[in-house]
């Protein structure tokens, strides 16, 4: 793996090898090799020319085109691409390591795998999202299917995590959803649900007016019915910390799929 070259997409743009940083001349071909590394499929020259310089006149942005195709050529070898008068592509036999492929890969298979283990995947792949300080129109939609990707991957884990009553691990990976995400009902309701099942309740409560607060400064809602629901129902436990699991039947929504089994398994 120490042959490959690594490209960092998922946060700032950074290529490797040998651990060595490697430089391109700009941002557009950066961004260029960024879109066919994601985009593996053959290219149309004029369609590329096109995406990246079509603020320039027809041959201004081929010339463009073709300097940057020289510029990846010369930096990272001429089998990087395979190039005609008509298009380009990445070649699939060149040796790249993409993080964002990484982690798209691991997060399917997680997502696809109900038995997965949280340690099946490495969440710091996702260092930050897609390419974050660039504002290419094409990069848009893609980073948002990154990021999607990843808060379900936190959801998903948060949720084993409460079922095996890990609850500060849960709290942590929510916490985690929220700083992507500050509005996400169901990272608020985890925590809700796993700092009632510490005992402690006034933090239960104040995620509540947390979650209230940036449900409605982020989309100018309030939250949904199970969520107030989950609060009467916190509100209304004793402070005492004796085991959630005890008081779990006067729970007035559907939440069994979060809840701890530790006490099921040993009478078991």
């Amino acid at each position: 793996d120490m042959e490959k070259i690594r490209i960092n997409l998922l946060g700032r743009f950074q290529i490797e090898h040998k651990t060595q940083p490697l430089q391109l001349s700009t941002r557009k071909t950066e961004s260029l090799l960024a879109y066919l590394v994601l985009h593996p499929q053959s290219h149309g020259r004029e369609k590329l020319a096109a995406l990246f310089w079509g603020d320039s006149s027809d041959s201004e942005a081929r010339n463009s085109l073709r300097n940057a195709l020289a510029v990846l050529n010369k930096k990272l070898g001429h089998d990087l691409l395979l190039v005609d008068r008509q298009s380009v592509s990445i070649n699939p036999g060149y040796p790249l390591w993409v993080d964002a492929l990484e982690f798209e890969t691991q997060a399917s298979i997680f997502l696809a795998t109900p038995t997965s283990e949280p340690n099946q995947v490495d969440i710091k792949l996702y260092q930050n999202d897609l390419l974050s300080d660039f504002y290419d129109e094409w990069i848009f939609p893609l980073r948002e299917h990154y990021r999607s990707l990843f808060l379900k991957m936190l959801l998903q884990i948060t949720q084993q995590l409460r079922s095996q009553s890990e609850y500060e691990k849960a709290i942590e990976y929510a916490h985690k959803v929220i700083t992507f995400d500050p509005a996400n009902e169901r990272a608020h309701q985890q925590i809700m649900f796993c700092q009632t099942a510490r005992g402690d309740r006034n933090a239960a409560l104040k995620q509540y007016e947390e979650c209230r607060q940036m449900l409605m400064e982020e989309l100018g809602v309030e939250p949904a019915a199970e969520t107030i629901a989950l609060y009467e129902w916190i509100k209304q436990t004793p402070a005492e910390t004796n085991p959630l699991e005890t008081r779990i039947t006067n729970l007035p929504i559907s939440l069994t799929s979060f809840i701890g089994r530790k006490r099921e398994l040993n009478e078991v």
